[in-house]
C-alpha cells in the first residue's frame, strides 16, 4: 500500500510539474527556433581527429561533449596540443567513451572528401552538432542522420536528446500503460482476448504521446543546455558503379505541449569514393596457350633375332609387322612440315638371360644392324648426321617396371626378387640369384617377360619450325577471365578472384586490393613490374599497405613524373595522400 500511495503522488507531482513546464516553456523553445533559425550542423570529421581515431588502440564509437561556456568549478577542457584527446576519456554509464575537446577541434574543413572502398565497403564518418538554443528540460530532439544513394535514400540510426522533465514525463506515461497492461493481463489470465488487444492500443494511444525511439544510435538525458557534438561513424556496402555518397540531417524538436517543428535540412556532405575498379583493364582477353618449341617423341618397337645373331630377319616372329611400324613412323616424321628433326636416337637391349658382357655387345650389334638396314631403306644422306645410336645392354629397368606390375606373383616373393635385384650389382649373379632361389618365377620371366626387353626404341627430337617463343595468343575469348571481369566491375569481388587470383595482371591486383588481400597484391605486382604510371600508381598503394613506405613513394614519385595526373590523383586519394602526409612529418 505503502509504494502505491508513494507512486501516485510522484504521478501527481509530475504531472502538476508537467502542466506548469509545458506554459513557461512548450512554446517558448519552438518559437525561438524559428525566430533565429537555430539548426543543427553537419561536417566532415576533422583529418587530426581521423587519424588519432585511427590510432588509438581502441576502437570504441567515441562521443564528445563541449559546453561553449565553462561554469565554475567544472572540468576545464585539453586545449594543450601536445596531449592527446584520447588522454582524459571517462566511461558514461553504458560503458561508452565520453570526451571534452575544444570547439576548434570540430571545425568543418571541406564539405567533400574522398574514402576509400576496401572489401566492397567504405566506413563514412562526420560529426553532427546539436546546439544548446534548440535544447530545452522539456522537449526532445530527434535526429536521423539519411544517406542519399543514386537511386534511393537510406536512413541511418537516430540520435536524440531528451530534456529532464521531458524524460520524466516519458518514463510516467509508460509507467502508467505498464500498470493498466498489467492488470489487463492478471484480470485475463494471460490470455487477451481480441477485444483486450483493442483496448490496450487504444490505452497506449491515449498514455503515450511520445513513444520510445528504437534503435537509437545515442540517446541522451540532458540535465542542462549545452551543445553536443556526435562523431557518427559507420562501415556503408558500395553497390554497382556508385562514385560518392550524400549524407543530409532530418531533424525535430518535440516539446511537451504537443509542439513540433522540424528543423529544415540545410547541409549536405559527400563523400567521393576512390575505388580500385579505376585500375580494371577492360580489354578483352584471349586465351593463351602454350605451345612447346621442342618436342619428343617416342616409339618403341619389339623385335626378333636369332640366338646370339644380331642380322635383322624381315620373316622371323612379328618382325615384318613391327618393321613396318618403324618404317610408317619413319615416313611420318620425314614428311611433315610442322618441325625439323634434330635427332633420331636408335637404342637396342636385350634380355638377361646369358652373360652380360655378351649382351651388351649383342645389343650394340643389333642397333647397328638396323641402323644399316633404315639407311638402305631409305637411301638418305642426311640420316648418317641425323641418326645416334646406342646400346643398353640388358634391360633391367624394364624388367623392375614389369615385376612390380605383375599381380600374379605373389607379395612376398615379388619383394625379395626386387631386393635381390636393388642389392646385387653384378648382372650375372643377380641372375644366378634370381633362378636358384625363385625357379618358378625366374621361369615365367624367362617365358613373358624377356621378349619384351628385346627392344629397339626410337626417340624423336623435333623442333618446331618458324617458333620464337613457347607461348602464343590465340583468337579464342577467354570466357571464364571476362564473366570474371563483370563480377569485378559489379563488385562481386569473392566472385570475381575464383578466376582472377590464377592469373598474373593488373586486374588480378585489383581483386585482391579490394578484397583486402594486400600481401597477394603487393606479390602480383611485382611479378608484372609496371612501367606506365597507372600501373606504378597502384603499386605504391600496394607497398604502401604491407608497410612498404619508402618503396610506395618511390613507385608514386616515377608515376608523377610521368604524369602530373598522378600527383593531383594522389592529393586526393586517402591512401596515397597520408603516405605524403607521414612523409611531410618526416621532413
Amino acid at each position: 500500500m505503502i509504494n502505491k500511495n508513494i507512486a501516485l503522488s510522484i504521478v501527481k507531482i509530475v504531472a502538476i510539474q508537467a502542466a506548469v513546464a509545458c506554459l513557461l516553456y512548450g512554446c517558448t523553445v519552438t518559437t525561438q527556433i524559428k525566430k533565429n533559425n537555430y539548426n543543427t550542423e553537419l561536417g566532415h570529421t576533422p583529418k587530426d581527429v581521423v587519424k588519432e581515431i585511427h590510432a588509438s588502440k581502441n576502437r570504441e564509437l567515441i562521443k564528445r561533449f563541449v559546453d561553449e561556456e565553462e561554469e565554475e568549478g567544472a572540468p576545464k577542457i585539453n586545449t594543450d596540443p601536445t596531449k592527446s584527446i584520447f588522454d582524459n576519456l571517462v566511461r558514461d554509464d553504458q560503458g561508452r567513451l565520453v570526451a571534452s575537446i575544444d570547439a576548434k577541434e570540430v571545425s568543418i574543413v571541406a564539405r567533400t572528401r574522398v574514402l576509400a572502398e576496401r572489401d566492397g565497403k567504405v566506413t563514412i564518418d562526420f560529426v553532427i552538432v546539436m546546439p544548446k538554443e534548440i535544447q530545452s528540460n522539456s522537449s526532445s530532439i530527434v535526429i536521423t542522420p539519411r544517406l542519399h544513394r543514386v537511386d534511393s535514400v537510406y536512413s541511418l540510426e537516430p540520435l536524440q536528446v531528451r530534456g529532464g522533465l521531458f524524460e520524466l514525463l516519458q518514463a510516467r506515461n509508460y509507467w502508467r500503460y505498464t500498470e493498466f497492461r498489467n492488470n489487463l493481463l492478471k484480470r485475463s489470465n494471460g490470455n487477451l482476448s481480441p477485444s483486450d488487444s483493442a483496448q490496450l492500443k487504444t490505452v497506449f494511444e491515449d498514455y503515450i504521446d511520445f513513444p520510445y525511439i528504437d534503435r537509437t544510435r545515442f540517446d541522451s538525458i540532458a540535465s542542462k543546455q549545452e551543445t553536443i557534438r556526435y562523431f557518427y561513424q559507420q562501415d556503408v556496402p558500395v553497390v554497382n558503379q556508385e562514385r560518392k555518397l550524400l549524407i543530409t540531417l532530418d531533424a525535430e524538436v518535440n516539446t511537451l505541449d504537443g509542439g513540433r517543428f522540424v528543423l529544415p535540412s540545410k547541409d549536405t556532405i559527400s563523400f567521393n569514393l576512390s575505388t580500385m575498379l579505376y585500375f580494371v583493364d577492360s580489354e578483352t582477353r584471349y586465351l593463351t596457350q602454350v605451345v612447346e618449341k621442342y618436342s619428343v617423341v617416342n616409339d618403341r618397337n619389339y623385335l626378333s633375332f636369332k640366338l646370339g645373331r644380331a642380322d635383322i630377319v624381315d620373316t622371323l616372329g612379328d618382325n615384318e609387322v613391327q618393321l613396318g611400324k618403324i618404317k610408317s613412323m619413319m615416313d611420318e616424321m620425314m614428311i611433315q612440315q610442322e618441325y625439323y628433326i634434330d635427332t633420331i636416337t636408335l637404342s637396342a637391349a636385350a634380355s638377361p638371360e646369358g652373360s652380360s658382357r655378351l649382351n651388351e655387345r649383342l645389343s650394340e650389334r643389333r642397333a647397328k644392324s638396323l641402323e644399316q638396314y633404315l639407311k638402305n631403306h631409305y637411301q638418305l644422306p642426311e640420316l648418317d648426321t641425323l641418326l645416334k645410336v646406342r646400346s643398353v645392354g640388358e634391360n633391367w629397368t624394364e624388367l623392375v617396371k614389369l615385376i612390380s606390375d605383375d599381380l600374379s606373383i605373389y607379395n612376398k616373393d615379388k619383394m625379395a626378387i626386387l631386393k635381390i635385384i636393388e642389392d646385387t650389382k653384378n648382372l650375372d649373379k643377380r641372375e644366378e640369384t634370381i633362378r636358384k632361389k625363385f625357379p618358378k618365377q625366374y621361369k615365367h620371366f624367362k617365358e613373358t617377360m624377356y621378349p619384351q626387353l628385346r627392344t629397339v626404341d626410337f626417340k624423336y627430337d623435333l623442333r618446331r619450325v618458324g617458333m620464337v617463343q613457347d607461348t602464343i595468343h590465340t583468337t579464342i575469348i577467354d570466357t571464364a577471365y571476362m564473366n570474371a571481369l563483370q563480377q569485378l566491375k559489379r563488385r562481386n569481388y569473392v566472385a570475381a578472384s575464383k578466376v582472377m587470383l590464377d592469373y598474373d595482371d593488373m586486374n588480378a591486383v585489383v581483386v585482391a586490393l579490394s578484397l583486402g588481400f594486400n600481401t597477394t597484391a603487393y606479390d602480383k605486382i611485382s611479378k608484372v613490374n609496371p612501367t606506365d604510371g597507372r600501373g606504378l600508381y597502384i603499386w605504391a598503394i600496394c607497398a604502401s599497405r604491407v608497410g612498404e613506405f619508402k618503396k610506395a613513394m618511390g613507385y608514386y614519385k616515377r608515376a608523377c613524373e610521368i604524369s602530373d595526373a598522378w600527383e593531383f590523383r594522389g592529393r586526393l586519394d586517402p591512401e596515397i595522400s597520408l603516405l605524403l602526409f607521414n612523409e611531410n612529418e618526416k621532413k
